[in-house]
């Protein structure tokens, strides 16, 4: 008697069947999701319900403000960490006042480096340094297992896992088994066994910008990744069109 044969689900219908099995405990993480979206935003002794508030106060400030008037300190410091290219150095023996650029009155930086100006609205619009930051380790865990996938290519026949037809190595992709871990999965589980994203130590390379993981992450990522993804090749057209 023959096995029956195998049916093939698209990614739609692997998603819809994990959202069933899951769903309670996906309710409760969007439910906690939007709680920590309706948050308000602190800035000094100061809460305000909406980034337009924000905005309104800090634009009023600088209107009734003189150039050359000094800051509060506390206020400032708490706007100014919300910038998406925040760095601590900036606020060594630092203060604020406000200045004038091109005419323009402006919030101004003093510190050990010089002064510069920065916009607050940029502070106080952009998402959370923590998003920036899960960008980059994402992006630096994809470029520290290029060594392995092009491993994977080069040990493997050029047959395609969906359909176990041959195919040009050019016609194929080499993919994480969506029915098993996702490469985003597979992140997640080693991220939280290593502190948090927000524990894990970045590099920018000058020269290409590409950020890279600090040792010791660097060598624990690639040895998890290394045991832990179940790799395939699949042609690229199936790729592409979402089945797995």
């Amino acid at each position: 008697m023959s096995m029956p044969e195998k049916v093939r689900k698209s990614r739609k219908q692997v998603q819809k069947d994990y959202y069933e099995k899951h769903k309670e405990k996906l309710r409760k993480s969007a439910k906690a999701s939007y709680v920590q979206k309706k948050q308000p935003i602190v800035i000094g002794s100061m809460e305000f319900r909406l980034k337009k508030e924000c905005t309104a106060y800090f634009k009023d400030l600088l209107r009734r403000s003189e150039v050359g008037d000094e800051l509060d300190h506390a206020e400032m410091v708490d706007l100014i960490r919300r910038h998406p290219d925040f760095v601590p150095e900036w606020l060594e023996d630092c203060s604020f006042v406000i200045g004038r650029t091109l005419g323009c009155k402006n919030f101004r930086i003093i510190n050990n480096s010089g002064s510069f100006p920065f916009s607050y609205h940029k502070c106080i619009m952009s998402a959370p340094r923590d998003k920036y930051h899960r960008k980059n380790v994402q992006a630096a865990a994809r470029y520290a297992i290029i060594g392995q996938i092009k491993k994977f290519r080069r040990d493997n026949p050029c047959l395609c896992a969906i359909t176990g037809e041959a195919a040009e190595p050019a016609n194929l992709h080499v993919d994480h088994d969506f029915s098993k871990k996702t490469f985003q999965a597979l992140l997640d589980q080693w991220a939280a066994a290593n502190g948090g994203y927000e524990a894990i130590k970045l590099t920018q390379d000058p020269g290409t910008e590409l950020f890279v993981m600090d040792d010791p992450y660097y060598e624990s990522w690639c040895e998890f990744h290394l045991k832990e993804a179940a790799l395939r090749m699949i042609k690229k057209e199936i790729n592409l069109a979402g089945h797995i």
